[in-house]
């Protein structure tokens, strides 16, 4: 190597390489030479000292198009394969790997059926194997998913691949925490959402993950999804809506073996069996009525004895069936989007921890709520008909950790408001209070580490730019019998909106104001 300028590429690694061993000089003995390295596994080239690393995004639609154009060659001019080859590279989605091999195989065929069949293949694989025209590649592939070194990846994995693109960290969070996937025991809340984004961000490295459109937001390559819920069936018995219909759905012994259902498509939901499922070994449950007006039979969960989450995504009844209270070891219920008026009877399930309705048509949350003591996330964000908290409810459910109960209509009581000092847990509250009269004092003795908090009618301009980014928010509206000592409980406000007004709010102005600098980094003073 001496007085010669090499570039030495050590391709596709998977675990920490010893150069030395295999007789590639030190970085002080290589001189102007240059080495590169590939790997689908970021914390490689940490170990390895790799000072300058680029990551390899999928190509965009021309990139693509001039590749899968170059690999095909000029069959792709024939005029009977009409938009085919558009098709194709479409569906190839952008991925270097899946576009060459499939732009091979289709170098020479001529007939629009050969093409069909490829266009068939990339659109709906079967969850049992790979297919032949791609097996090699989606082998390689499951090497990322071989290579992680503990269930706790693959799992999340697994699960990830049931979610949409552009899910949030945190709806990934409510239904992955009660399944006992994320390693520590007894771990809160705020532990177990560090844990989960700690997993995220090692399968982002392990090319398994994308970000979505932003970092706290998640995606999945097509490609990368079939992988996933081929891993997921064969391992697991995880079964979606790429399970074949006519025979998988009616063989009761498979159904029986299966551990997770993820049903997104409605053949498959105005199909289900009105007595339901039986599904023994099942823990997970998911399914999305978008676009669809099933409705859930009555006895639906009477075989679902270990069923530990079940998120019913945009559900158009108003009631849940009778048998969901048959769902005891149930700790995650996620009804989020869904027409659902009436929850009492999900205080039955006693061992319930999280509890999603955001953006759902309840009224109320009644009497019967309180009797979920162990419940430690309660989500009502946006629940835009709520406006009656039942007493006595809030204080039973002394185990909360986080509280959102945001975009709500509540017409709050002081005696109600009073009950938030029994959560001795919270750590997180997201709240509108718009009635500034109804605060009692101290409400604040609590020291939150993150909140968002909004007290009096306000229409803030810095919440829709802030809101994403700001862990710890206090908008504030006082007067001369709401004063300003009323927020001296709180600590650590990055966001501070304040705002002085007259009782009958009509005479409103700016306010100056001092706080110690220890409580309060950004500051806004808005005028209303």
């Amino acid at each position: 190597m001496k007085d010669k300028n090499i570039l030495l590429i050590v391709d596709n690694i998977w675990e920490e390489l010893d150069l030395k061993t295999v007789g590639i000089p030190s970085r002080a003995d290589r001189g102007r030479n240059k080495m590169l390295m590939t790997t689908r596994k970021e914390d490689v080239l940490e170990k390895m000292g790799s000072t300058k690393n680029f990551e390899m995004s999928i190509l965009n639609k021309e990139e693509a198009w001039t590749l899968f154009k170059k690999m095909t060659g000029n069959v792709i001019q024939r005029r009977e394969l009409h938009s085919l080859p558009n098709d194709v590279c479409k569906e190839c989605g952008g991925l270097p790997i899946v576009i060459c091999t499939i732009a091979k195989a289709l170098r020479n065929k001529r007939q629009e059926s050969q093409w069909e069949d490829a266009l068939r293949v990339l659109r709906m694989p079967s969850p049992a194997q790979f297919p032949r025209l791609l097996e090699k590649e989606y082998y390689k592939i499951k090497l990322s998913y071989d290579y992680l070194e503990h269930d706790e990846l693959k799992k999340t994995f697994i699960i990830s691949s049931l979610m949409e693109n552009n899910t949030s960290i945190s709806d990934l969070f409510k239904n992955i925490v009660s399944l006992g996937i994320l390693e520590g025991a007894n771990l809160t809340i705020e532990q177990a959402r560090n844990r989960l984004g700690l997993v995220v961000k090692e399968l982002k490295e392990s090319c398994l993950l994308l970000d979505g459109y932003t970092k706290e937001r998640f995606s999945m390559h097509d490609v990368v999804r079939i992988v996933a819920v081929t891993c997921g069936y064969l391992d697991h018995h995880v079964f979606t809506e790429r399970n074949d219909l006519e025979s998988e759905w009616k063989d009761k012994d498979k159904l029986r073996k299966c551990t997770m259902i993820s049903l997104v498509g409605n053949n498959i939901i105005t199909q289900l069996s009105p007595q339901g499922l039986d599904c023994p070994e099942l823990e997970f449950f998911h399914m999305s009525e978008r676009g669809s007006s099933f409705k859930i039979p009555e006895g639906f969960f009477k075989v679902m004895p270990k069923l530990k989450v079940l998120n019913l995504f945009a559900l158009h009844q108003s009631l849940l069936p009778l048998s969901i209270d048959l769902l005891t070891n149930v700790q995650t219920l996620c009804l989020d989007y869904s027409k659902i008026k009436d929850v009492a009877i999900i205080g039955k399930l006693k061992k319930l921890k999280v509890l999603s309705l955001r953006d759902t048509d309840i009224e109320e949350l009644p009497t019967e709520m309180g009797q979920l003591i162990g419940l430690k996330l309660l989500d009502l964000s946006n629940c835009r008909q709520l406006e009656v908290i039942a007493p006595d409810v809030i204080s039973k459910l002394s185990q909360l950790e986080e509280l959102y109960i945001k975009g709500c209509c509540i017409w709050w009581k002081v005696e109600v408001l009073k009950e938030f000092k029994h959560l001795s847990q919270l750590t997180n509250l997201e709240i509108d209070i718009k009635d500034k009269k109804m605060l009692p004092r101290d409400f604040f003795s609590k020291e939150l580490k993150k909140y968002k908090i909004s007290i009096g009618d306000w229409s803030s301009r810095y919440r829709k730019i802030y809101e994403n980014e700001i862990l710890r928010m206090l908008e504030f509206k006082f007067n001369s019998t709401i004063p300003l000592e009323e927020i001296r409980g709180i600590k650590n406000v990055e966001l501070l909106s304040l705002a002085e007004s007259s009782d009958d709010e009509e005479d409103l102005a700016g306010s100056n104001f001092n706080l110690q600098s220890n409580e309060i980094t950004p500051l806004f003073n808005e005028k209303v």
